[in-house]
């Protein structure tokens, strides 16, 4: 398993998450105009070689409905993707909605790939993703902030690995978990910026952080 830049690759798959396509018809309307990233992130993806693409949640931006916009992007997006791989899976995200409306690639809550759990974040998974050893999630946009030597602000997209604390689930939720580590996953979409390395969703409060990198690879903490 290895982090290309936004991209988690694992044998034959190709993981990435938090695509977020047609966010930029919602800042169309509070007044602003970027460029749409849709056709970037295609690029992006079709140079990656493997069987299987797992997305982890969030294809889409509006929620519950899909924007016009969402409504002409996403089926050829997806399209595509299904020509390049040999399998495209999604999970299941927070603003996905309605989603099997524009797809007909496999939707689900959770995924399990080569003993490795795959679940968006935003709810607590099923219980044979707590049977896995490592868990992949998204949701939060990770980002690593510090202060240059002029004081200026940087935030910049990271990975953030952790342990899970197993006792910690029983004691609280009676879960039985056999997980030992934690991958979140930074935004696919490179101008996606969320919360800090310290907030992940529902299971935060369960996971000891250990890592960070950038998405160049630099180790930070």
């Amino acid at each position: 398993m290895e982090f290309s830049g936004r991209v988690l690759v694992h044998k034959d798959a190709v993981c990435v998450a938090d695509l977020h396509i047609g966010f930029e018809k919602a800042l169309e309307e509070e007044g602003y105009n970027l460029p749409s990233q849709t056709g970037r992130m295609l690029d992006e993806l079709t140079e990656y070689k493997g069987k299987l693409l797992v997305i982890v949640g969030d294809v889409k931006h509006s929620i519950p409905r899909a924007s016009d916009k969402e409504l002409r992007e996403i089926p050829i997006f997806l399209g595509t993707l299904k020509e390049k791989f040999h399998r495209v899976v999604i999970c299941k995200g927070n603003h996905d909605g309605r989603i099997e409306r524009l797809t007909d690639v496999e939707v689900v809550k959770d995924f399990i790939y080569d003993g490795i759990g795959f679940t968006h974040g935003h709810r607590w998974p099923g219980e044979k993703v707590f049977g896995c050893e490592t868990i992949v999630i998204a949701h939060s946009h990770p980002v690593f902030s510090y202060k240059d030597h002029l004081g200026r602000l940087n935030r910049n997209q990271c990975w953030v690995v952790g342990k899970m604390n197993n006792r910690k689930i029983m004691a609280e939720k009676g879960t039985k978990s056999q997980v030992k580590r934690v991958i979140v996953m930074p935004a696919f979409n490179k101008v996606f910026f969320g919360r800090s390395k310290d907030e992940f969703g529902v299971l935060s409060g369960f996971v000891k952080k250990t890592d960070v990198f950038l998405t160049d690879g630099t180790k930070v903490l």
